[in-house]
């Protein structure tokens, strides 16, 4: 289970969040991963409540291995087959990507 997101959400994040949430954007990540819990916490609890994610750690809770089959790093943000970006990202550079 991914640890629990601490820091306070911007509205920015939360605006980001909800325009990601609406073109499809989903963030593949692993409850092991030190990058995901950073772009968690980039976003905040409040925007990482719109985002939608699957988990893919090996072991995870809820992991979805047919949807992370073709998924190679960790963080990932797909719209439906397309990448949009694969890393750790500042937010501005997702909203960049994300259009």
């Amino acid at each position: 289970v991914p640890a629990r997101v601490r820091a306070q959400s911007t509205e920015q994040a939360v605006e980001l969040a909800k325009h990601l949430h609406k073109k499809g954007v989903v963030m593949y990540s692993a409850f092991w991963c030190p990058h995901c819990r950073n772009q968690r916490e980039m976003f905040g609890r409040e925007a990482w409540k719109e985002m939608t994610w699957v988990e893919c750690g090996k072991g995870g809770v809820g992991r979805d291995e047919r949807r992370c089959a073709n998924v190679d790093g960790f963080p990932t943000f797909l719209a439906g087959r397309k990448e949009i970006g694969s890393g750790e990202m500042k937010l501005a550079v997702l909203a960049e990507l994300s259009g």
